[in-house]
């Protein structure tokens, strides 16, 4: 058989292959293995994914049919095609719907939608339209393919750009290598064996170093020193040894470099290296394994300790379970959990590591990396507690850059200032500057905070909503590692109601102190009101109606009333006068002033009553409530003087204790609360801070004593309530009286005895007072009415004269108030020389105020200064007339 007859026997690929060389012949088989094997693949892959497309597309329609046929059931029912063609109009808008066809039972079109230039594939779905079981239309819907041949398309395009780029990158890639590692020995090996065949046999083979040609160069050297004389042989074979242990030698000293630097590598690394299995078990692990949990590596390789031994029970079932997850994924795993060392204390642990399979897919080992993060899980759990500690603080919290920009707002600051933590975040610090510090305050301040110092101080914000807010602050440089400053943390504690109950309680502790130097002036004025008074009755006595003077001393015993009446004001702000209270109902009160009101003030003034129904009943003195309302209603009335509104309004009100943190001097409990207000012209808050002091006044000079209010601020806490003001200038003003409650309605009934006529009398009257005048008014008054009079400037004297003429002295004129022994330690010291003895306090007390103890320990009565002649006269001779 000739060569080109054998040719043609052999079959194609053989006769392919054999004018090939070995690189293109490996080349192409590569590229036609990795043809059939990508192109199996990505035929599977795009023939799996046109199925799922067309299902998808598939299962929309089918959702689509549905939906529109239950959106339209009630629709259609009613007949309302303006609906059907709005909800089928939506649908319509929908890129993959091609047709949406409608009709009624009778087959009659209620909606035809067409995209007329669709040449795609269609998908056809329709649905019959119920309503309570009963067929009252048919739905159509057919979606288009269009998209979805698109995908196709490009999923195919894509799928064949890979497998041609596979198959270039292997021909390439395998030229480039086959002649690196083949082309190369082999001219090598060729270019030896011309020199042999010219017979030259020095030359040598070390350059191959391809351990498949390794052994012809080897066997071919042989061959070529075989040829040589048997007297070089010996010596050849000699030199052959000699390389080979000196190569061995190399390649011993490599390993054990190679060695060295691996133990070097894994010492170093920052973690601890492993290798293990997937039950736990360590084939290899880091010598630094005893330093982190105290156990020697040769336990975990020899006495069979497996890592799972290590991890604390409540971390086992969780690592494990991202373990099944990593070998179902085929992922590299990362876990952080807690061990137990051999010392028993807890580490936390960061495991990254890779799952390794072999050629059957079995995991073979796993591999990976320790890490020691206990630190820092304990530094993100400090830090975890420390943001809620500031998040849950109840003082403000602010943390801004070191130029002054704040970064960080905590909960309480955004419930006290008003400002949500997006609004404030990025504003400088300057935002919540008040008026109420001069620049001076602030560049103090900031220098010190700008030292690395703490500042600690009383300043005032301002809210969102313009008001101001008072803190206790401390501001504190946070220093970064180097020392320099990088932020500031702010703590404010809110001292707005303290600094207001402080400035109320000042303001009370000023009016007690105010009311006792009024009780003490009064004091004083009743004795000269008394001298005035005494000497202008006695003037009177000698006048007859017409004669020249009359009309004067008429007028000086008129002024000293007033004056009287003056300081009864004055005692009543200082609560040194108790009132006449009884159950009060203060509606009727209120309109019974009304009537007086409307006689009295401009009719340009309107007043309005607004009166609880079911008010309770207080404990009041009517004609100083009388007093309350009228006073306010004058008061108002001169705030308006071009006419206005005057509302008087009362309620049933229940204090808590809440209420009663923020006011000073209200208690919890029910009250009646009476509340005066105008639309006047207000008053501003200096005028505010002294309007309840005696004498202060804004009317002009003889327009006003300036008594008003503090008399009504003195009748409200000798009744035990409390009055507010509220007024601004231009608003007007409101005062807010609160009164206890009480649980009784009894009216009380008030009676008056008529004047009778002045008797005298002849008996001895011991008058006992430190003002001279008072003495010998008294004196000459009681002498004309026919009495014998003593008289004791103290209560000493008073004492030696009773002891004296007490066989004489049938009546004893007795001053409360006097210097050195007062006259309560005389009237107990008269009590003892005589406890039948007859004695009368003269005070300007009245006898349910401070002088209502001294009544219990057994005076007979008691006169009020100043007292006019009449009042003196009858009492001495009810108190001469009772029998013992």
């Amino acid at each position: 058989m000739d060569e080109k007859s054998s040719r043609a026997d052999r079959p194609f690929p053989l006769m392919y292959f054999k004018r090939r060389s070995i690189s293109r012949n490996l080349t192409i088989s590569l590229s036609l293995v990795v043809f059939l094997v990508m192109g199996t693949i990505l035929t599977f892959v795009y023939s799996k994914q046109s199925r799922q497309m067309r299902q998808e597309i598939e299962n929309k329609a089918d959702e689509c049919v549905c939906m529109i046929a239950e959106l339209l059931s009630l629709p259609m029912w009613n007949f309302d095609r303006k609906n059907i063609e709005q909800v089928c109009s939506v649908f319509a808008q929908n890129e993959l719907i091609g047709k949406i066809r409608i009709v009624d039972a009778h087959g009659q079109p209620l909606f035809d939608f067409n995209k007329g230039d669709n040449q795609d594939p269609i998908v056809k779905r329709a649905r019959s339209i119920e309503y309570q079981g009963r067929v009252i239309g048919n739905a159509e819907v057919m979606f288009t393919l269009g998209d979805y041949n698109k995908k196709l398309l490009l999923l195919l395009t894509s799928s064949v750009v890979t497998l041609g780029g596979s198959i270039i990158a292997i021909i390439v890639s395998t030229g480039f290598f086959l002649g690196l590692f083949l082309r190369k020995p082999l001219t090598v090996l060729q270019r030896s064996m011309d020199l042999v065949a010219q017979g030259d046999y020095s030359y040598g083979f070390e350059k191959i170093r391809q351990m498949e040609l390794a052994g012809i160069a080897k066997r071919f050297s042989q061959m070529a020193e075989n040829i040589q004389t048997r007297e070089t042989a010996l010596q050849n074979i000699n030199t052959e040894l000699q390389d080979e242990i000196g190569e061995r030698q190399r390649a011993e000293k490599a390993l054990r470099q190679s060695e060295e630097k691996y133990r070097f590598l894994v010492m170093n690394l920052p973690g601890i290296v492993y290798r293990g299995f997937k039950d736990w078990s360590v084939e290899f692990i880091d010598e630094k394994i005893e330093l982190l949990t105290g156990y020697p590596m040769e336990e975990f390789n020899s006495k069979g300790v497996k890592w799972s031994d290590l991890i604390v029970a409540q971390d086992i079932e969780i690592v494990k379970e991202k373990f099944i997850h990593a070998i179902k994924t085929d992922r590299s795993y990362i876990r952080e959990y807690r061990i137990r060392t051999n010392s028993g204390n807890i580490l936390w642990i960061r495991d990254r590591g890779q799952i390794v399979r072999d050629e059957s897919g079995e995991i073979e080992y796993v591999s990976g990396v320790f890490f020691d993060i206990t630190d820092r899980m304990q530094a993100d759990q400090e830090r975890i507690r420390l943001a809620t500690a500031v998040e849950q603080a109840a003082e403000s919290v602010i943390i801004s850059d070191r130029p002054g920009t704040i970064q960080y707002v905590n909960p309480a600051f955004e419930r006290l200032s008003g400002f949500r933590r997006e609004e404030i975040v990025g504003h400088n610090f300057r935002i919540l500057k008040s008026d109420r510090h001069d620049e001076i305050f602030y560049k103090k301040m900031w220098g010190i905070i700008s030292r690395g110092d703490v500042w600690q101080g009383h300043i005032v914000n301002t809210m969102k909503d313009g008001t101001l807010r008072e803190f206790e602050t401390t501001i504190s440089p946070v220093l970064d590692s180097s020392g320099v400053i990088v932020n500031f943390v702010s703590v404010n504690r809110d001292v707005t109601q303290v600094v207001a109950l402080e400035a109320q309680l000042r303001h009370v502790q000023k009016m007690q102190v105010v009311g006792t130097l009024a009780g003490g002036i009064a004091h004083d004025f009743n004795n000269l009101l008394q001298a005035i008074q005494g000497y202008a009755e006695l003037l009177l006595l000698g006048k007859e109606r017409d004669e020249s003077g009359q009309r004067e001393l008429q007028e000086i015993f008129k002024a000293t009333q007033r004056g009287a009446e003056l300081t009864q004001q004055l005692l009543t702000f200082g609560r040194k006068i108790e009132s006449k209270r009884r159950p009060l109902d203060l509606n009727k009160r209120i309109r019974e002033v009304k009537n007086l009101l409307e006689r009295t003030i401009p009719k340009m003034i309107k007043i309005e009553l607004y009166l609880a129904e079911n008010l309770n009943f207080v404990d009041a003195d009517p004609v100083q409530m009388e007093q309350i309302l009228m006073n306010l209603a004058l008061n108002a009335k001169d705030a308006m003087p071009d006419g206005g509104e005057l509302v008087i309004e009362t309620e049933n009100v229940i204090l808590d204790q809440e209420y009663c943190k923020t006011h000073l001097g209200a208690v919890p409990g029910k009250f009646v609360l009476l509340s005066i207000s105008d639309t006047g012209e207000g008053m501003d808050k200096e005028t505010l801070e002294h309007i309840f002091e005696p004498f202060f006044t804004t009317k002009e000079v003889g327009k006003g004593t300036g008594l008003g209010l503090a008399m009504i601020y003195g009748i409200v806490k000798n009744h035990e309530g409390f009055i507010m003001c509220y007024s601004e200038p231009g608003e007007g003003t409101t005062f807010k009286i609160y009164l206890p409650v009480i649980a009784s309605s009894e009216a009380a009934s008030e009676t008056k005895a008529p004047a009778g006529e002045i008797k005298g009398g002849c008996e001895t009257i011991l008058l006992v007072d430190d003002e001279k005048t008072i003495r010998d008014i008294g004196k000459q008054i009681l002498e004309t009415y026919g009495y014998t009079v003593l008289t004791a400037a103290d209560g000493e004297t008073a004492l030696e004269l009773y002891r004296k003429e007490q066989e004489r002295i049938e009546l004893v004129l007795l001053d409360l108030i006097m210097p050195g022994m007062g006259g309560r330690k005389c009237l107990e010291e008269l009590l003892k020389l005589n406890s039948r003895a007859k004695i009368v306090i003269i005070t300007g007390y009245s006898m349910n105020g401070p002088a209502k103890e001294v009544l219990k320990s057994g005076p007979k009565g008691l006169i009020n200064k100043p007292y006019d002649m009449g009042q003196m006269l009858e009492k001495v001779r009810k108190v001469l007339d009772e029998k013992l």
